[in-house]
C-alpha cells in the first residue's frame, strides 16, 4: 500500500495537537480539508484513528501504532529528499509574490558567482503558505514578509523594510500632505518588512544563498557592489 507522506504529516500535526484547529492553523489548510484528509488516510488503512469529542481527538489504539512510527519515517524521508537534491546540486527557494522582488536576481547572480556548480529553483509560494514551502520542508530557505506564524522553528534575517505610500483622490482631505503619521487607523496591510528564512538543518548551499541576501541587500543599501 502506497500512502501520501503529505498524510502522514497531516496525521502527526492532528497527534501532536490534538486539535483539529489548531492542526489546521500549523499546517496551513482549512479545517474542512484537514478532515477530509484525515478521513481519506483512515479510509486507506481501513482503520479509525482518532475518537471526536468536544474537548480535541483522541488516538485510537490504532492510532497509538501509527503515531509511534510516523516520525522516524519523515524524518527518514525528508533525509533521503535533501541528500538527494545536494547531490544534484540544486537548491530550491521559496518565495511569495512581492519579496524582494527587485533584489532578487543580484541576489541569485551572487549565489551562481560563489557556487557556480549550483543552480537555483525559485518556487513561488500561494499566500496561503505564509512560510513559502518551510513549514512542510519543500524549500530549505525562502525570501519572505515578516513576521509570519511558527517564525520561532527557524532561521530569520530581516533584509529591508519597504517604504509605504497612500493613493488619494486629491480631493481627499489629507491630499495635500508630504506625509501621513498616524492620522488615520490603516488595517489589512501586509507587513512591509522583507526577511530571508531557512531550516535549522538548510545545509551550506542554503546558508550560502542567506549570505547572498544579505550581503546584497546591504550593497543596494550604501550602493556598494557585491563580490
Amino acid at each position: 500500500m502506497d500512502v501520501d507522506t503529505r498524510l502522514l504529516r497531516y496525521f502527526a500535526a492532528i497527534a501532536e495537537e490534538g486539535n483539529l484547529t489548531r492542526a489546521a492553523h500549523r499546517l496551513f489548510v482549512s479545517q474542512p480539508s484537514l478532515t477530509k484528509q484525515l478521513k481519506h488516510l483512515e479510509s486507506q488503512l481501513g482503520v479509525r484513528l482518532f475518537t471526536r469529542s468536544s474537548t480535541g481527538m483522541t488516538l485510537t489504539e490504532a492510532g497509538h501504532t501509527l503515531a509511534a512510527r510516523v516520525p522516524p519515517v519523515l524524518a527518514d524521508w525528508d533525509t533521503a529528499v535533501r541528500d538527494t537534491r545536494s547531490a544534484a546540486r540544486v537548491l530550491r527557494v521559496g518565495f511569495l509574490a512581492g519579496a524582494a522582488n527587485e533584489a532578487t536576481p543580484d541576489i541569485v547572480a551572487a549565489f551562481a558567482r560563489r557556487r557556480p556548480d549550483w543552480q537555483v529553483d525559485l518556487r513561488q509560494a500561494s499566500w496561503t503558505d505564509p512560510t513559502a514551502g518551510l513549514a512542510s520542508a519543500e524549500v530549505p530557505v525562502a525570501v519572505l514578509r515578516l513576521p509570519f506564524p511558527g517564525q520561532d522553528a527557524f532561521g530569520v534575517r530581516s533584509l529591508f523594510t519597504e517604504p509605504r505610500c497612500a493613493a488619494l483622490s486629491s480631493a481627499h482631505p489629507l491630499a495635500h500632505r508630504d506625509e501621513i503619521v498616524d492620522c488615520v487607523p490603516v488595517t489589512g496591510i501586509s507587513p512591509s518588512e522583507v526577511g530571508v528564512a531557512w531550516l535549522p538543518d538548510a545545509g551550506e548551499a542554503a546558508a550560502e544563498f542567506v549570505r547572498c541576501c544579505l550581503d546584497v541587500t546591504q550593497s543596494r543599501r550604501t550602493g556598494c557592489g557585491t563580490r
